[in-house]
């Protein structure tokens, strides 16, 4: 018959009464980090912009902001990541301007290399021409229509397999071109949703097709008439994050509506356009 050995026997339980002691604080512990480390919630938010210039087609231009912004509890502001949509030809990131039917040489104009860029790209240009520019939004809107936006950035960055964009300011014609597709910067944003069909535009620019733009990804808008408090500040900050900040108040805002609405006085808005600031209206 064999013999037990005690000593051994109270080791085995000290040891088991330790590993319990670890379980029970550990169980203690789970609770709080729970409570005080929730996990981040993400919303996604578009602003679409024009810029104008009088009655100059050839100055106008249209672009976009998409945000995915996420909050967590514990955090002390949201975290904002931005994508944009600033479709132009590279010489018209350059100088400011497009041609329309004929280009400078008197020749039809074709379709030619295009680059896409930042909203502060876009917003120093045009402002640095002291055009007037407008916003819709920022409004909420569907994780799909973000989704759909970052697969159109894709495409005109040259990501797409088989795809090179080409910019036309006068895409008609144009437009879908097997392996070269050809889009002004209105269609660039547009595009994003082509279900049940594709925007066409026309001849409209500035503020009317910001408009039509706005008014085809509606059915993704989720509260249209809201604008977060906050929230267009935050996206400012960001959009001029580590370089010299212009004065957001010299963006007028219009609302959704059969023609746009400006909420502050944009006639003041051409001459105030040049106007930096490192600090003043956020």
């Amino acid at each position: 018959m064999p013999i037990k050995n005690p000593r051994s026997r109270g080791a085995i339980a000290l040891r088991l009464l330790a590993a319990g002691a670890l379980i029970v604080g550990a169980l203690a512990i789970l609770p709080q980090r729970s409570r005080s480390s929730s996990p981040p919630s993400d919303s996604y938010y578009m602003v679409i912009y024009s810029a104008e210039e009088g009655q100059i087609s050839e100055r106008a231009h249209c672009f976009a902001t998409f945000a995915r912004v996420s909050r967590a509890d514990d955090a002390p502001s949201p975290w904002i990541e931005l994508h944009h949509i600033n479709w132009f030809s590279v010489r018209g990131h350059r100088c400011g301007w497009t041609y329309n039917l004929v280009d400078a040489d008197g020749k039809p104009t074709r379709p030619e290399p295009g680059a896409n860029r930042t909203t502060r790209e876009a917003l120093e240009l045009v402002l640095g021409h002291h055009r007037r520019v407008t916003r819709w939004g920022p409004y909420e809107i569907k994780r799909e229509l973000y989704d759909r936006a970052l697969r159109q950035i894709d495409l005109l960055e040259g990501r797409v397999p088989g795809k090179k964009v080409l910019y036309k300011s006068l895409d008609l014609g144009y437009r879908n071109r097997p392996g070269s597709p050809v889009l002004n910067c209105i269609h660039a944003v547009s595009d994003i949703v082509c279900e049940p069909t594709p925007l066409r535009t026309w001849t409209a620019y500035g503020d009317p097709a910001a408009l039509m733009v706005v008014q085809h990804l509606r059915p993704w808008i989720k509260r249209p008439a809201v604008e977060p408090p906050g929230l267009w500040p935050a996206i400012w900050e960001e959009i001029w994050r580590d370089a010299p900040k212009r004065l957001a108040d010299t963006i007028a805002r219009a609302e959704l509506g059969p023609e746009p609405v400006l909420k502050s006085n944009a006639s003041t808005l051409a001459s105030a356009g040049g106007a930096e600031s490192t600090g003043g209206t956020p």
